[in-house]
């Protein structure tokens, strides 16, 4: 399951990236957790993460398509940092921090499903001016 939602995310970087490298990339992520612990899984999450977030925004922003939702999604993402520290502050414990968060990811999974649907999608121009006046 994490090398399915590993390939997903490769799905977001950039198309030539993608095409070059996505695969193996894909294969050495499910190597590294093939051979890690838990400690060592939590550490190959942390690269990936990190890689898709220094990768997929540049995609995000030179593809007309996905700057809306994009945008959508790091504010998103931001309300539930957010909540989620004042959750941790309060001092919740976890398992009610995660219950209570849940139900608020729906502002996150949507741009990402929007993005991911479009992410090799051209442009379509609309052309709204009247040409009969």
């Amino acid at each position: 399951m994490n090398t399915q939602i590993y390939g997903w995310l490769v799905g977001f970087y950039p198309a030539d990236l993608r095409r070059d490298f996505g695969e193996e990339m894909v294969l050495v992520f499910a190597e590294e957790l093939r051979d890690a612990d838990a400690m060592g899984k939590a550490r190959v999450w942390r690269r990936a993460l990190g890689e898709f977030l220094r990768l997929a925004p540049s995609n995000w922003a030179a593809h007309p398509a996905l700057r809306v939702p994009a945008i959508s999604l790091a504010f998103a993402i931001l309300s539930l940092a957010t909540e989620g520290a004042m959750h941790y502050i309060t001092g919740e414990q976890a398992r009610y921090v995660f219950a209570s968060l849940l139900p608020t990811s729906a502002p996150v999974v949507i741009p990402l499903t929007v993005m991911w649907a479009c992410r090799n999608r051209g442009m379509t121009a609309l052309n709204l001016a009247d040409k009969d006046r």
